[in-house]
């Protein structure tokens, strides 16, 4: 019969399978618009604020690998940390884009570079999915933490960032869609803000 940790698992394999080929997925679409990006002039801070993203989130695949092949849950819970500076940068990127308003081709070049810190930074947060699964392999439990207080926080702050993404994205299936993911990264920090130390 198998037992709780062969069933965890089998539980973490089916996840890792579908979160690794989402992170394949996305590394598809950065060749794709490095494609894009081969013919038009750019911008060399741009360029290296993406080759510093390419490295942290190469990092964190290599933290989250040797993590579950060694099951070690020390190491899969420094990756919420690793993941800060890439959410950094790619915030910042929109800053970067609105800069090369100027020019045209430039303009394309940076818009890609944006799409394409995007999706870094999904693969960074598939790392620390990667790293979550790591820790609920080898403890048994999940993280967690106060139902109650995040859905007070999605009935406070739902409509004002779903109006801030409208007006900057445009249209209503992207703003849903960064609205979604907002308080999916609150809910998956909140978790880490109460996580204890074994």
């Amino acid at each position: 019969k198998p037992m709780g940790g062969d069933l965890r698992l089998m539980s973490a394999l089916l996840h890792l399978n579908v979160t690794l080929e989402r992170m394949g997925d996305q590394c598809v679409n950065v060749a794709k618009l490095a494609q894009l990006c081969a013919h038009l002039p750019g911008s060399e801070r741009i360029a290296n604020q993406i080759r510093e993203m390419g490295d942290l989130v190469r990092a964190m695949v290599r933290s989250a690998t040797h993590s579950f092949i060694r099951r070690d849950a020390d190491e899969a819970r420094l990756l919420p940390a690793m993941d800060e500076p890439v959410d950094r940068i790619n915030r910042n990127m929109y800053r970067e884009v609105v800069e090369c308003g100027g020019d045209r081709e430039l303009l394309e070049w940076a818009t890609h570079v944006m799409m394409a810190a995007r999706a870094l930074e999904r693969v960074g947060d598939q790392a620390v999915d990667i790293g979550e699964q790591v820790v609920f392999l080898t403890t048994g439990e999940f993280e967690a933490f106060n139902e109650e207080a995040f859905e007070e926080l999605v009935r406070r702050y739902e409509r004002k960032v779903y109006s801030i993404t409208y007006r900057m994205l445009g249209n209503q299936e992207d703003a849903s869609e960064a609205l979604q993911d907002t308080f999916l990264r609150a809910y998956r920090f909140l978790a880490k803000f109460q996580f204890k130390s074994s």
